[in-house]
Parts: structure tokens; sequence; C-alpha cells
């Protein structure tokens, strides 16, 4: 589990609207468009779902090290096994102090499978952030892959921000329409 949990709070005093702002189905922004070195677009960077052009469907798990560790100790090969992740697992939040590892496969292929890591740029689409967000300072000059991980670790998503905000804008504005 993560070490520092973030937390939205919406507080409603007597209006009892915090359910219409948390809890009421709206669109989302779109991802940002993929792109490449330098800003421009990626030559494969199509973000159309697995299912829906018939590649691999890929599954993934978080990586459990600790059970991992555990099980190879006291030599328990389902145990083992299980700490590649099951469908029960919490995925972890992004860490400022550490890179989870996922186990990743194709759907019907979990022999073909291996553990790796989020690369800084599947980071930052996972808070909602444009390619290459993190990969400059101010001053123009590249920071190294650890304190992007780092940033993105001490972040909020922005699509969760986003959410709660457009809820606030919609609740607000009916309001605003229903005293006029």
């Amino acid at each position: 589990l993560a070490r520092r949990q973030r937390i939205f709070v919406v507080a409603d005093f007597g209006g009892r609207r915090a359910a219409d702002i948390l809890f009421k189905p709206r669109p989302m922004l779109p991802l940002p468009p993929p792109c490449g070195e330098g800003g421009r677009a990626a030559a494969e960077g199509d973000r159309t779902a697995s299912f829906e052009t018939g590649r691999q469907i890929p599954v993934i798990h978080p990586f459990q090290c600790f059970r991992m560790r555990g099980a190879a100790k006291r030599q328990e090969e389902t145990s083992f096994r299980n700490s590649f992740g099951l469908p029960t697992d919490p995925f972890p939040t992004l860490l400022a102090s550490d890179v989870t590892p996922f186990a990743f496969w194709y759907e019907g292929d979990p022999e073909g499978g291996c553990i790796r890591f989020l690369t800084e740029t599947e980071s930052e689409r996972l808070m909602g952030l444009p390619e290459g967000w993190t990969k400059y300072g101010a001053d123009g000059v590249e920071i190294r892959p650890l304190q992007r991980y780092k940033a993105l670790g001490n972040a909020i998503a922005l699509p969760c921000a986003d959410y709660i905000m457009a809820g606030i804008y919609e609740v607000l504005a009916d309001r605003a329409g229903k005293e006029e």
C-alpha cells in the first residue's frame, strides 16, 4: 500500500450536494495526444483500446516482491507463482520513493510474461500529463529518470482532480441558474 494516500475532501455544509459532485457520471477530458521527441506526433501513437483493434489483450497485475521473497525462502511453488499478482491485489499508487514493478503478460500466454517497471512516459500518462511533461526542468536541462519518478509520485492524478472540479462547477452553475 502507498505510504501517503491522496484524499480529496468535498465539504458541503448543509447543501447536501456532495453526492452530486462525487458520484454523478460525467465525461472526462480526453487523453493528451501522444507525441514523440520534440513534441511531434509519434508514428505509432494510436491509443485505441487493444480489443477494438484486434490486438492481444495485456494482463497486468502488481508484482508482490515481499510475497515472492517469502515464498522463495519457504520453497512454496504456488505462493511463488502468486507473487506475480492476483486479480484481487490492489494496484499501488505511484510513489515518490519507489518504482513499483508489474507482472505483464498477454491473455492466454502467461508463460510469455515478464516483470517490468513503468517507464517515465507511462507514469506521466497514468497521472494524466502529456508525454515528456517531466523530461526537462525550468532551466531546459534534462531531468534524471529517478527524479522524474519522484516528481510523478508527489503529483496528484489530474483526471481525478478534473472530475471533482467538473462536479463542483456543474453544481454551482446549476445553483446559479436556479437563483436567477
